[in-house]
Protein backbone atom coordinates (compact mmCIF):
# COMPACT_ATOMS: atom_id res chain seq x y z
CA UNK A 1 0.00 0.00 0.00
CA UNK A 2 1.64 3.33 -0.93
CA UNK A 3 2.47 5.33 2.30
CA UNK A 4 0.40 8.60 0.60
CA UNK A 5 -3.11 6.35 -0.31
CA UNK A 6 -5.97 8.74 -2.30
CA UNK A 7 -9.13 7.63 -1.31
CA UNK A 8 -11.32 6.31 -4.52
CA UNK A 9 -14.62 7.42 -2.62
CA UNK A 10 -15.54 10.37 -0.13
CA UNK A 11 -16.94 9.66 2.82
CA UNK A 12 -20.85 11.02 2.57
CA UNK A 13 -21.53 11.18 6.56
CA UNK A 14 -19.48 13.02 9.66
CA UNK A 15 -18.88 11.30 13.06
CA UNK A 16 -21.69 12.93 14.57
CA UNK A 17 -24.11 11.74 12.12
CA UNK A 18 -22.98 8.27 13.15
CA UNK A 19 -23.19 8.35 16.13
CA UNK A 20 -26.91 9.92 15.86
CA UNK A 21 -27.82 6.47 13.91
CA UNK A 22 -26.22 4.37 16.54
CA UNK A 23 -28.30 5.62 18.92
CA UNK A 24 -31.11 5.14 17.09
CA UNK A 25 -29.76 1.27 16.22
CA UNK A 26 -29.57 0.85 19.89
CA UNK A 27 -33.23 2.47 20.58
CA UNK A 28 -35.20 -0.19 18.39
CA UNK A 29 -34.71 1.26 14.39
CA UNK A 30 -33.56 -0.98 11.75
CA UNK A 31 -30.09 -0.80 10.63
CA UNK A 32 -31.66 -0.33 6.83
CA UNK A 33 -34.10 2.63 8.17
CA UNK A 34 -31.16 4.18 9.88
CA UNK A 35 -28.79 3.56 7.37
CA UNK A 36 -30.97 5.89 4.86
CA UNK A 37 -32.21 8.54 7.29
CA UNK A 38 -27.96 9.83 7.85
CA UNK A 39 -27.27 8.26 4.66
CA UNK A 40 -24.77 5.75 5.98
CA UNK A 41 -23.41 2.19 4.21
CA UNK A 42 -25.70 -0.30 5.74
CA UNK A 43 -22.41 -2.55 6.47
CA UNK A 44 -20.93 0.60 8.14
CA UNK A 45 -23.55 1.03 10.45
CA UNK A 46 -24.04 -2.91 10.72
CA UNK A 47 -20.53 -3.13 12.16
CA UNK A 48 -20.78 0.08 14.27
CA UNK A 49 -23.88 -0.86 15.78
CA UNK A 50 -22.87 -4.79 16.95
CA UNK A 51 -18.98 -4.21 17.40
CA UNK A 52 -17.66 -0.85 17.17
CA UNK A 53 -13.93 -0.30 16.29
CA UNK A 54 -11.68 1.11 18.76
CA UNK A 55 -10.80 4.20 16.56
CA UNK A 56 -13.02 6.10 14.37
CA UNK A 57 -13.07 6.62 10.66
CA UNK A 58 -11.71 3.71 7.73
CA UNK A 59 -9.13 2.00 7.60
CA UNK A 60 -6.54 -0.06 9.82
CA UNK A 61 -6.18 1.18 13.68
CA UNK A 62 -3.34 2.44 15.08
CA UNK A 63 -0.49 1.21 17.14
CA UNK A 64 -1.67 3.75 20.05
CA UNK A 65 -4.87 5.05 20.69
CA UNK A 66 -6.16 8.33 20.15
CA UNK A 67 -5.89 8.96 24.25
CA UNK A 68 -2.42 7.88 24.39
CA UNK A 69 -1.30 9.47 21.39
CA UNK A 70 -3.01 12.78 22.78
CA UNK A 71 -0.96 12.34 25.92
CA UNK A 72 2.28 12.26 23.91
CA UNK A 73 1.47 14.93 22.36
CA UNK A 74 0.93 16.72 25.08
CA UNK A 75 4.09 15.51 26.39
CA UNK A 76 5.46 17.34 23.23
CA UNK A 77 4.34 20.65 23.56
CA UNK A 78 4.81 21.12 26.84
CA UNK A 79 8.52 19.77 26.51
CA UNK A 80 9.23 22.38 23.68
CA UNK A 81 7.86 25.72 25.97
CA UNK A 82 10.20 24.25 28.68
CA UNK A 83 13.30 24.32 26.33
CA UNK A 84 13.36 20.87 25.74
CA UNK A 85 12.08 20.06 22.75
CA UNK A 86 12.08 16.30 21.16
CA UNK A 87 13.19 15.23 18.17
CA UNK A 88 11.93 11.81 15.86
CA UNK A 89 14.30 9.74 17.85
CA UNK A 90 13.60 10.85 21.59
CA UNK A 91 9.61 10.04 20.04
CA UNK A 92 10.76 6.09 18.61
CA UNK A 93 12.58 5.78 21.84
CA UNK A 94 9.22 7.10 23.70
CA UNK A 95 6.67 4.86 22.17
CA UNK A 96 9.33 1.77 22.53
CA UNK A 97 9.56 2.01 26.12
CA UNK A 98 5.98 2.16 26.59
CA UNK A 99 4.50 -0.58 24.34
CA UNK A 100 7.26 -3.17 26.15
CA UNK A 101 6.16 -2.01 29.39
CA UNK A 102 2.65 -3.01 28.69
CA UNK A 103 3.50 -5.80 26.53
CA UNK A 104 1.51 -4.61 23.63
CA UNK A 105 2.38 -6.88 20.32
CA UNK A 106 3.17 -4.41 17.48
CA UNK A 107 4.47 -4.62 14.14
CA UNK A 108 7.47 -2.49 14.29
CA UNK A 109 10.83 -4.61 14.50
CA UNK A 110 12.11 -5.17 17.74
CA UNK A 111 9.24 -2.91 18.97
CA UNK A 112 10.71 0.37 17.77
CA UNK A 113 8.41 2.76 15.25
CA UNK A 114 9.55 2.89 12.24
CA UNK A 115 9.46 5.85 9.51
CA UNK A 116 5.92 4.98 8.35
CA UNK A 117 5.26 5.39 11.94
CA UNK A 118 6.41 8.61 12.39
CA UNK A 119 5.17 10.43 9.37
CA UNK A 120 1.58 9.04 10.35
CA UNK A 121 1.81 10.40 13.40
CA UNK A 122 2.76 13.67 12.19
CA UNK A 123 0.33 13.85 9.92
CA UNK A 124 -2.33 12.89 12.53
CA UNK A 125 -1.23 15.64 14.75
CA UNK A 126 -0.20 18.28 11.68
CA UNK A 127 -2.58 20.89 13.88
CA UNK A 128 -1.16 21.02 16.39
CA UNK A 129 2.57 20.00 15.87
CA UNK A 130 5.61 21.19 13.35
CA UNK A 131 8.93 20.99 13.01
CA UNK A 132 11.53 23.45 13.62
CA UNK A 133 15.12 23.88 13.69
CA UNK A 134 15.37 24.61 17.22
CA UNK A 135 18.22 27.49 17.77
CA UNK A 136 20.99 27.12 21.29
CA UNK A 137 19.44 28.67 24.24
CA UNK A 138 21.86 27.92 27.68
CA UNK A 139 20.31 27.07 30.82
CA UNK A 140 21.73 30.12 31.70
CA UNK A 141 19.53 32.34 29.45
CA UNK A 142 16.69 30.16 29.88
CA UNK A 143 16.70 30.73 33.77
CA UNK A 144 17.72 34.13 33.01
CA UNK A 145 14.52 35.44 31.34
CA UNK A 146 11.19 34.23 33.47
CA UNK A 147 8.11 36.16 33.98
CA UNK A 148 8.75 37.66 37.05
CA UNK A 149 12.29 38.76 35.57
CA UNK A 150 10.30 40.61 32.82
CA UNK A 151 7.41 41.93 34.79
CA UNK A 152 10.71 43.58 37.57
CA UNK A 153 12.71 45.23 34.66
CA UNK A 154 9.71 46.67 32.50
CA UNK A 155 8.61 48.47 35.86
CA UNK A 156 12.42 49.82 36.18
CA UNK A 157 13.02 50.50 32.63
CA UNK A 158 8.65 52.34 32.97
CA UNK A 159 9.66 54.56 35.70
CA UNK A 160 12.93 55.85 33.74
CA UNK A 161 11.32 57.08 31.04
CA UNK A 162 8.54 58.56 33.44
CA UNK A 163 11.15 60.37 35.79
CA UNK A 164 13.35 61.35 32.50
CA UNK A 165 10.22 62.34 30.03
CA UNK A 166 11.62 60.20 27.54
CA UNK A 167 7.92 58.34 26.73
CA UNK A 168 7.54 59.95 23.38
CA UNK A 169 11.02 60.74 22.62
CA UNK A 170 13.00 57.08 21.01
CA UNK A 171 15.34 59.22 19.21
CA UNK A 172 16.55 60.04 22.44
CA UNK A 173 16.24 55.80 23.57
CA UNK A 174 19.82 54.24 22.73
CA UNK A 175 20.82 50.51 22.47
CA UNK A 176 24.52 49.34 22.41
CA UNK A 177 25.74 45.97 21.47
CA UNK A 178 28.63 44.48 20.79
CA UNK A 179 29.06 41.35 17.83
CA UNK A 180 31.69 39.52 16.22
CA UNK A 181 32.32 39.16 12.21
CA UNK A 182 33.77 36.25 11.31
CA UNK A 183 35.84 35.51 8.26
CA UNK A 184 34.29 32.27 7.25
CA UNK A 185 31.60 32.68 4.68
CA UNK A 186 30.29 29.20 4.26
CA UNK A 187 26.86 28.06 5.32
CA UNK A 188 24.44 25.89 3.81
CA UNK A 189 24.57 23.88 1.06
CA UNK A 190 26.37 23.39 -1.70
CA UNK A 191 25.72 21.33 -5.06
CA UNK A 192 28.67 18.38 -5.49
CA UNK A 193 28.41 15.38 -7.87
CA UNK A 194 25.90 12.53 -6.45
CA UNK A 195 28.77 10.52 -5.37
CA UNK A 196 31.00 12.62 -3.56
CA UNK A 197 30.63 12.47 0.40
CA UNK A 198 32.72 15.46 1.21
CA UNK A 199 32.39 19.50 0.00
CA UNK A 200 35.34 21.83 0.27
CA UNK A 201 35.34 25.33 -0.16
CA UNK A 202 38.48 27.37 -0.96
CA UNK A 203 38.96 30.24 1.13
CA UNK A 204 41.84 32.71 1.92
CA UNK A 205 42.39 31.80 5.53
CA UNK A 206 41.04 29.37 7.76
CA UNK A 207 38.52 31.26 8.93
CA UNK A 208 38.58 31.80 12.61
CA UNK A 209 39.83 35.61 12.48
CA UNK A 210 36.71 37.50 13.69
CA UNK A 211 36.41 41.26 14.69
CA UNK A 212 34.79 42.57 17.08
CA UNK A 213 32.22 45.71 16.54
CA UNK A 214 30.63 47.49 18.76
CA UNK A 215 27.19 49.20 17.01
CA UNK A 216 24.73 51.73 18.56
CA UNK A 217 21.37 52.45 17.74
CA UNK A 218 18.08 54.50 18.75
CA UNK A 219 14.63 53.83 19.29
CA UNK A 220 13.64 55.96 16.35
CA UNK A 221 16.26 54.34 13.91
CA UNK A 222 18.88 56.29 14.20
CA UNK A 223 22.06 54.83 13.28
CA UNK A 224 25.39 56.34 14.89
CA UNK A 225 29.36 55.19 13.80
CA UNK A 226 30.08 51.81 15.20
CA UNK A 227 33.51 51.31 17.38
CA UNK A 228 35.91 48.29 15.75
CA UNK A 229 38.22 46.62 17.74
CA UNK A 230 41.33 44.89 16.45
CA UNK A 231 43.42 42.51 17.98
CA UNK A 232 46.72 43.20 18.06
CA UNK A 233 49.96 43.86 20.92
CA UNK A 234 51.16 47.67 19.59
CA UNK A 235 49.87 50.60 18.34
CA UNK A 236 47.13 50.89 16.02
CA UNK A 237 48.13 51.71 12.24
CA UNK A 238 47.32 53.98 9.86
CA UNK A 239 46.28 51.76 7.22
CA UNK A 240 43.71 49.63 9.80
CA UNK A 241 41.61 52.77 9.58
CA UNK A 242 41.38 53.25 5.89
CA UNK A 243 37.69 53.20 3.80
CA UNK A 244 35.82 52.35 7.05
CA UNK A 245 32.29 53.45 7.57
CA UNK A 246 32.23 57.68 8.52
CA UNK A 247 32.92 58.49 11.72
CA UNK A 248 33.56 55.10 12.81
CA UNK A 249 35.84 54.35 15.75
CA UNK A 250 39.00 51.60 16.02
CA UNK A 251 41.17 50.56 18.70
CA UNK A 252 43.30 47.44 19.40
CA UNK A 253 43.32 45.07 22.64
CA UNK A 254 45.45 42.05 23.02
CA UNK A 255 42.31 39.79 23.33
CA UNK A 256 40.44 41.52 20.26
CA UNK A 257 37.67 42.36 22.40
CA UNK A 258 36.13 45.10 23.93
CA UNK A 259 37.94 46.61 27.38
CA UNK A 260 37.06 49.25 29.74
CA UNK A 261 39.61 52.12 28.69
CA UNK A 262 38.40 51.73 24.39
CA UNK A 263 34.70 51.56 26.20
CA UNK A 264 35.68 54.98 28.05
CA UNK A 265 36.75 56.52 24.93
CA UNK A 266 33.33 55.34 23.01
CA UNK A 267 30.99 56.73 25.30
CA UNK A 268 32.67 59.87 25.35
CA UNK A 269 32.65 60.08 21.28
CA UNK A 270 29.19 58.89 21.40
CA UNK A 271 28.28 62.13 24.26
CA UNK A 272 29.72 64.59 21.57
CA UNK A 273 27.35 62.71 18.58
CA UNK A 274 24.28 63.37 21.03
CA UNK A 275 25.44 66.72 22.52
CA UNK A 276 22.31 68.47 20.40
CA UNK A 277 19.57 66.36 21.43
CA UNK A 278 17.66 67.19 24.68
CA UNK A 279 18.88 65.59 27.94
CA UNK A 280 18.91 63.08 29.69
CA UNK A 281 19.54 60.31 26.99
CA UNK A 282 18.61 56.69 28.36
CA UNK A 283 21.51 53.54 26.98
CA UNK A 284 20.54 50.32 27.37
CA UNK A 285 23.39 47.46 27.43
CA UNK A 286 24.55 44.38 28.72
CA UNK A 287 25.85 43.81 31.70
CA UNK A 288 29.18 42.81 29.85
CA UNK A 289 32.65 43.85 32.13
CA UNK A 290 33.95 46.15 30.28
CA UNK A 291 30.68 48.26 30.40
CA UNK A 292 30.71 48.17 34.05
CA UNK A 293 33.20 50.48 35.70
CA UNK A 294 33.39 53.67 37.83
CA UNK A 295 34.52 55.62 34.60
CA UNK A 296 32.30 54.64 32.57
CA UNK A 297 29.39 55.41 35.03
CA UNK A 298 31.53 58.84 35.99
CA UNK A 299 31.41 60.17 32.11
CA UNK A 300 28.05 59.14 31.85
CA UNK A 301 26.96 60.87 34.76
CA UNK A 302 28.87 64.23 33.38
CA UNK A 303 27.36 64.39 30.26
CA UNK A 304 23.73 63.60 31.62
CA UNK A 305 23.51 59.84 29.72
CA UNK A 306 21.32 57.08 31.94
CA UNK A 307 22.73 53.55 31.95
CA UNK A 308 20.35 50.84 32.24
CA UNK A 309 21.88 47.54 32.78
CA UNK A 310 19.55 44.54 31.30
CA UNK A 311 18.88 41.45 33.09
CA UNK A 312 21.29 38.84 33.20
CA UNK A 313 21.61 36.38 30.39
CA UNK A 314 18.23 38.11 28.90
CA UNK A 315 20.25 40.01 25.47
CA UNK A 316 18.28 37.36 23.22
CA UNK A 317 15.18 39.03 24.09
CA UNK A 318 15.44 42.09 25.31
CA UNK A 319 18.33 43.79 23.56
CA UNK A 320 17.10 45.43 20.44
CA UNK A 321 20.03 44.89 18.35
CA UNK A 322 19.94 41.19 19.24
CA UNK A 323 16.12 40.79 17.98
CA UNK A 324 16.21 42.61 14.52
CA UNK A 325 19.26 43.41 13.60
CA UNK A 326 22.43 40.94 14.04
CA UNK A 327 20.75 37.96 12.07
CA UNK A 328 20.33 39.95 8.85
CA UNK A 329 23.29 41.39 9.39
CA UNK A 330 25.48 38.27 9.42
CA UNK A 331 23.68 37.12 6.43
CA UNK A 332 24.76 39.75 4.54
CA UNK A 333 28.30 39.74 6.09
CA UNK A 334 28.33 36.35 4.34
CA UNK A 335 27.17 37.69 1.49
CA UNK A 336 29.69 39.96 1.10
CA UNK A 337 32.68 37.94 2.19
CA UNK A 338 31.68 35.41 -0.80
CA UNK A 339 32.02 38.42 -2.93
CA UNK A 340 34.84 39.39 -1.43
CA UNK A 341 37.21 35.64 -1.70
CA UNK A 342 35.95 36.08 -5.37
CA UNK A 343 36.75 39.09 -6.44
CA UNK A 344 40.17 39.40 -4.78
CA UNK A 345 41.10 35.72 -5.72
CA UNK A 346 41.23 34.38 -2.06
CA UNK A 347 42.91 36.90 -0.72
CA UNK A 348 42.20 37.06 3.11
CA UNK A 349 40.61 39.52 5.13
CA UNK A 350 43.10 41.30 7.12
CA UNK A 351 43.02 44.41 9.22
CA UNK A 352 43.89 46.70 6.26
CA UNK A 353 40.89 45.07 4.35
CA UNK A 354 37.87 44.64 7.13
CA UNK A 355 36.84 48.58 7.76
CA UNK A 356 36.23 48.84 3.63
CA UNK A 357 33.92 45.60 3.62
CA UNK A 358 32.50 47.03 7.03
CA UNK A 359 31.66 49.94 5.26
CA UNK A 360 29.19 47.76 2.76
CA UNK A 361 27.78 46.74 5.57
CA UNK A 362 26.58 49.17 7.15
CA UNK A 363 25.74 51.04 4.35
CA UNK A 364 23.68 47.46 2.87
CA UNK A 365 21.96 45.89 6.42
CA UNK A 366 22.32 48.31 9.29
CA UNK A 367 19.06 49.68 8.30
CA UNK A 368 16.26 51.76 10.21
CA UNK A 369 13.44 49.43 9.53
CA UNK A 370 15.53 46.70 11.57
CA UNK A 371 16.21 48.92 14.49
CA UNK A 372 13.09 49.64 14.53
CA UNK A 373 12.11 46.22 14.47
CA UNK A 374 13.87 45.27 17.10
CA UNK A 375 12.54 47.81 19.44
CA UNK A 376 9.53 46.91 18.92
CA UNK A 377 9.97 43.12 19.22
CA UNK A 378 11.90 43.49 22.53
CA UNK A 379 8.87 45.14 23.77
CA UNK A 380 11.44 48.38 24.65
CA UNK A 381 9.65 50.39 22.18
CA UNK A 382 6.85 50.97 22.03
CA UNK A 383 7.01 49.35 25.67
CA UNK A 384 5.24 46.63 25.46
CA UNK A 385 6.22 43.45 27.51
CA UNK A 386 3.23 40.69 26.40
CA UNK A 387 5.79 40.54 23.21
CA UNK A 388 7.76 38.04 25.40
CA UNK A 389 5.36 35.98 26.40
CA UNK A 390 6.45 33.35 23.50
CA UNK A 391 10.27 33.69 24.28
CA UNK A 392 10.18 32.65 27.90
CA UNK A 393 10.26 28.78 28.33
CA UNK A 394 10.27 28.84 31.92
CA UNK A 395 6.40 27.80 32.97
CA UNK A 396 6.08 29.10 36.35
CA UNK A 397 7.02 32.41 37.32
CA UNK A 398 10.09 33.28 39.73
CA UNK A 399 9.33 33.79 43.64
CA UNK A 400 10.42 37.27 44.77
CA UNK A 401 12.14 34.89 47.60
CA UNK A 402 14.08 33.43 44.76
CA UNK A 403 16.04 37.13 43.60
CA UNK A 404 16.80 38.32 46.66
CA UNK A 405 20.49 39.31 47.48
CA UNK A 406 21.23 38.54 43.81
CA UNK A 407 20.36 35.45 43.95
CA UNK A 408 20.24 33.26 40.69
CA UNK A 409 16.54 33.00 39.74
CA UNK A 410 15.43 28.91 39.64
CA UNK A 411 13.35 27.99 36.36
CA UNK A 412 11.91 25.52 34.94
CA UNK A 413 9.62 24.27 38.10
CA UNK A 414 7.28 22.16 36.79
CA UNK A 415 4.49 20.95 38.24
CA UNK A 416 2.10 18.15 38.07
CA UNK A 417 -1.76 18.46 38.68
CA UNK A 418 -3.56 15.63 40.17
CA UNK A 419 -5.31 14.65 37.18
CA UNK A 420 -2.34 14.04 34.68
CA UNK A 421 -2.82 10.38 34.73
CA UNK A 422 -6.51 10.73 33.59
CA UNK A 423 -5.70 12.40 29.87
CA UNK A 424 -8.98 13.19 28.45
CA UNK A 425 -9.66 11.79 24.51
CA UNK A 426 -11.31 14.97 23.00
CA UNK A 427 -8.74 17.93 24.15
CA UNK A 428 -10.37 20.99 22.90
CA UNK A 429 -7.77 22.76 24.94
CA UNK A 430 -3.93 21.65 25.59
CA UNK A 431 -3.89 20.71 29.67
CA UNK A 432 -0.12 20.82 29.66
CA UNK A 433 2.27 17.73 31.10
CA UNK A 434 3.33 19.16 34.55
CA UNK A 435 6.54 17.37 36.20
CA UNK A 436 6.78 17.60 39.70
CA UNK A 437 10.58 18.43 40.11
CA UNK A 438 12.74 20.53 38.37
CA UNK A 439 13.60 18.63 34.56
CA UNK A 440 17.66 17.94 36.11
CA UNK A 441 16.04 16.39 38.77
CA UNK A 442 13.71 13.90 37.66
CA UNK A 443 13.78 10.23 38.78
CA UNK A 444 14.31 7.64 35.94
CA UNK A 445 11.74 4.96 35.13
CA UNK A 446 12.47 2.63 38.19
CA UNK A 447 11.99 5.38 40.79
CA UNK A 448 9.03 6.97 42.26
CA UNK A 449 7.88 10.82 41.31
CA UNK A 450 8.07 13.13 44.47
CA UNK A 451 4.82 15.01 44.17
CA UNK A 452 2.88 12.42 42.58
CA UNK A 453 -0.38 11.31 43.64
CA UNK A 454 -0.12 7.23 43.80
CA UNK A 455 -2.64 5.85 40.88
CA UNK A 456 -2.97 1.97 40.41
CA UNK A 457 -1.39 -0.01 37.64
CA UNK A 458 -2.53 1.50 34.20
CA UNK A 459 -1.41 1.93 30.38
CA UNK A 460 -1.09 6.13 31.57
CA UNK A 461 0.92 5.19 34.28
CA UNK A 462 3.54 3.28 32.16
CA UNK A 463 3.48 6.00 29.46
CA UNK A 464 3.71 9.05 31.82
CA UNK A 465 6.91 6.66 32.80
CA UNK A 466 8.11 6.39 29.16
CA UNK A 467 7.81 9.89 28.63
CA UNK A 468 9.77 10.85 32.20
CA UNK A 469 12.50 8.73 31.36
CA UNK A 470 13.08 10.34 27.75
CA UNK A 471 13.38 13.38 29.53
CA UNK A 472 15.60 12.61 32.11
CA UNK A 473 17.00 9.74 31.98
CA UNK A 474 18.96 7.94 35.22
CA UNK A 475 22.19 10.09 36.01
CA UNK A 476 25.42 8.06 35.57
CA UNK A 477 28.40 8.31 38.19
CA UNK A 478 30.67 10.00 36.10
CA UNK A 479 27.94 12.73 35.28
CA UNK A 480 27.21 13.38 39.41
CA UNK A 481 31.11 13.99 39.15
CA UNK A 482 30.95 16.42 36.67
CA UNK A 483 28.12 17.87 38.34
CA UNK A 484 29.68 18.17 41.51
CA UNK A 485 32.72 20.00 40.34
CA UNK A 486 31.08 22.85 38.98
CA UNK A 487 31.62 26.57 39.82
CA UNK A 488 29.60 29.74 39.60
CA UNK A 489 30.69 32.73 38.21
CA UNK A 490 30.46 36.05 40.01
CA UNK A 491 28.56 39.03 38.50
CA UNK A 492 29.26 42.38 38.62
CA UNK A 493 25.15 43.41 38.05
CA UNK A 494 23.34 43.09 41.21
CA UNK A 495 20.33 43.39 39.74
CA UNK A 496 18.62 39.97 38.42
CA UNK A 497 16.18 42.07 37.23
CA UNK A 498 18.60 44.92 35.89
CA UNK A 499 20.21 47.71 37.29
CA UNK A 500 20.44 51.88 36.67
CA UNK A 501 23.97 52.23 36.62
CA UNK A 502 23.98 56.12 36.82
CA UNK A 503 22.56 56.40 40.75
CA UNK A 504 25.23 57.17 43.36
CA UNK A 505 24.63 54.18 45.17
CA UNK A 506 26.05 51.62 42.09
CA UNK A 507 28.67 54.12 41.40
CA UNK A 508 29.80 54.05 44.87
CA UNK A 509 29.99 50.08 44.69
CA UNK A 510 31.92 50.32 41.39
CA UNK A 511 34.50 52.48 43.17
CA UNK A 512 35.32 50.30 46.05
CA UNK A 513 35.41 47.23 43.96
CA UNK A 514 37.54 49.29 41.15
CA UNK A 515 39.61 50.90 44.85
CA UNK A 516 40.08 46.71 45.59
CA UNK A 517 41.04 45.22 42.23
CA UNK A 518 43.71 48.54 42.04
CA UNK A 519 45.33 47.34 45.46
CA UNK A 520 45.49 43.89 44.73
CA UNK A 521 47.37 44.12 41.71
CA UNK A 522 49.64 46.40 43.56
CA UNK A 523 50.24 43.90 45.73
CA UNK A 524 50.92 41.71 43.64
CA UNK A 525 53.13 43.88 41.49
CA UNK A 526 55.32 44.41 44.91
CA UNK A 527 55.49 40.68 45.77
CA UNK A 528 59.18 39.61 46.38
CA UNK A 529 60.42 37.02 43.34
CA UNK A 530 61.51 33.90 43.98
CA UNK A 531 65.12 33.64 42.96
CA UNK A 532 66.56 30.39 41.39
CA UNK A 533 70.18 28.81 41.91
CA UNK A 534 71.02 25.91 40.34
CA UNK A 535 67.58 24.40 40.25
CA UNK A 536 66.52 25.20 42.81
CA UNK A 537 63.73 27.83 44.52
CA UNK A 538 64.84 30.17 47.32
CA UNK A 539 62.57 32.56 48.70
CA UNK A 540 64.09 35.96 48.56
CA UNK A 541 63.86 38.21 52.01
CA UNK A 542 63.10 41.72 51.71
CA UNK A 543 66.22 44.06 50.82
CA UNK A 544 67.63 41.23 48.99
CA UNK A 545 69.00 41.54 45.18
CA UNK A 546 67.72 38.84 42.74
CA UNK A 547 70.82 36.46 41.27
CA UNK A 548 71.30 35.42 38.04
CA UNK A 549 70.75 31.40 38.01
CA UNK A 550 74.39 30.20 37.47
CA UNK A 551 75.10 27.86 34.77
CA UNK A 552 76.56 24.48 34.63
CA UNK A 553 80.11 24.08 33.61
CA UNK A 554 80.13 22.80 30.20
CA UNK A 555 82.02 19.37 29.95
CA UNK A 556 85.15 19.12 28.11
CA UNK A 557 84.71 16.98 25.12
CA UNK A 558 86.83 13.71 24.51
CA UNK A 559 87.92 12.85 21.17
Amino acid sequence: MPRTYIKKKTQKYDEDSLKEAVKEVDNGSSVYAAARKYNIPYETLRRWSENPPKTPGSGKATVLSKEEENYIVEALLYAAKCGYPLDRKDLQYMVCSYVKSVGRKTPFKDDMPGYDFLRGFEKRWAHELSKRKPEILTKARAEGLSQFVVDEFFKIYEQVLVENGLENHPERIFNLDETGLGTDPTKGKVFVPKSAKVSYSRSGGAGRLQYSVLFVASASGERYPPCVVFKGQGDLQSTWVQGGPPGALYGVTQSGWMQDFIFEKWLINFANQTKNLEKPVLVLFDGHGSHLTYNVTRVARDNDIILLCLPPNTSHALQPLDVGVFAPMKSAWREILKNWYRESRLKNVDKAVFPSLLSKLVSTSFKSEHIIGGFKGSGIYPVNKSVLEKRIVSVQPTRPMDLQSGAQPKQNSIETPKDIAEAPIGRPEPTGLKLANPVQDLPGPSSSVAGLPEISPSPMKKLREAILSTLSPEQSSSIKDALKNSKKKRRRVQGSCGEVMTTNEVMDRLKEEEDARKEKIKSKTNRPKPITALGKTIKQEPGLVQAKPQKKPRATKRF
